[in-house]
């Protein structure tokens, strides 16, 4: 589900992060685009530095154990579902409710690196000037270098789709970055879902790919027809890759900005509160997410494999990632669909009913 404009969000809908002060965020008039999958939300916004400190007043002000906002040079990737074509927007707010705030424990790789909300904040933009900027008490800014730390920590990761999301996220934030290119050609090897996402990293970086193309064709041949045709796909891109010298340079620079302001900036400003969670705010936090939708919870318990295989792979990896679905072929989304058709069908009947009834199939408007 997605939405163009800046149409008021009912906080019906939003029932255990309402209850944190989120509302204002999300509803500010400066809205353009929101996505919405099994309760994985982005919300994209547009404007100047006036506007995104109005956000920041607010984002500080939601009951929240971390307030962090990152900058990374822009413009942002994030298109309309099915479409090409960039949408033009500054800033985004990533939020989990709904099925992937049940399992997002269970499934880390919903979110690398994030702490929910987050806040990323696209600089290079005519519109929206560092300089005006201004980082509220409470609230702290990390930059590319921090980012670049979580991803490559991630991609050490036990959960192999956790290092294959990482390695495309890095990719996504250093696309100019050659030495990140050795990296992603040495995930080819590992199991094929990470091969999946190394692969579509190494086409981020284009013609710095280069050097990739004798594994990326070796690792080819050990796919399946589809996934075979996925990796021709990667191998024509790199191929055909226009030099990006002016790009590269202006990223540099935007980055070299972020650096600057972030290095600028008072150490109070910058400060993270405490990421340590004592056990009463731990408590009280599940509570207050947890107490409507207890009974739906029950009814995921023991089925949290087949939830997982079907509902966060797919929908993590178009609406997260930006893939499509098509192009990298799970065969085990299929074999799962048969499956829960099979033998668990009243666990999708309480599933759908959930959803409906929290804010699936009638959402409110």
């Amino acid at each position: 589900m997605e939405t163009m404009g800046n149409k008021p969000m009912d906080a019906v809908n939003y029932s255990e992060w309402a209850e944190r002060g989120m509302m204002p965020v999300i509803n500010h008039p400066s809205r353009v685009y929101h996505v919405w999958v099994n309760g994985n939300e982005h919300f994209c916004y547009r404007g100047n530095a006036r506007a995104l400190n109005e956000m920041l007043k607010a984002f500080a002000t939601v009951k929240t154990d971390v307030h962090e906002v990152t900058l990374v040079p822009g413009p942002p990737t994030r298109t309309k579902l099915g479409e090409k074509d960039r949408l033009d927007y500054d800033w985004e707010v990533h939020l989990l409710t709904g099925l992937v705030a049940r399992v997002q424990k269970e499934e880390p790789s919903v979110c690398v690196g994030e702490h929910i909300p987050s806040l990323f904040v696209y600089v290079g933009s005519d519109r929206l000037k560092l300089s005006d900027v201004t980082i509220p008490q409470g609230v702290t800014a990390i930059g590319p270098e921090a980012l670049r730390e979580r991803y490559l920590k991630a991609m050490k990761a036990e959960d192999g789709r956790m290092r294959g999301m990482a390695a495309y996220r890095l990719a996504q934030l250093e696309p100019f970055n050659k030495d990140n290119v050795p990296l992603f050609t040495g995930m080819l090897k590992q199991d094929r879902d990470v091969a999946w996402f190394a692969a579509g990293a190494l086409e981020k970086m284009g013609a710095l790919a280069l050097p990739a193309l004798p594994v990326l064709e070796a690792e080819m041949e050990k796919q399946s027809k589809h996934r075979k045709q996925r990796f021709q796909d990667v191998i024509e891109s790199i191929e055909k890759a226009k030099d990006r010298k002016k790009e590269a340079e202006a990223y540099r620079k935007v980055r070299e900005e972020i650096q600057e302001f972030l290095g600028g900036a008072s150490p109070t400003l910058l400060q993270r509160k405490s990421e340590t969670r004592n056990t009463k705010s731990e408590t009280n936090s599940k509570s207050t997410i947890g107490n409507d939708r207890n009974s739906a919870t029950q009814t995921f318990k023991g089925n949290a494999k087949a939830l997982r295989v079907l509902n966060i792979r797919a929908f993590v990896l178009r609406i997260c990632f930006e893939f499509r679905i098509s192009n990298f072929g799970f065969d085990v989304l299929g074999a799962a669909r048969r499956t829960l058709r099979t033998s668990c069908s009243s666990c999708l009947s309480a599933v759908a009913s959930a959803m409906a009834g929290r804010r699936g199939l009638t959402r409110s408007a």
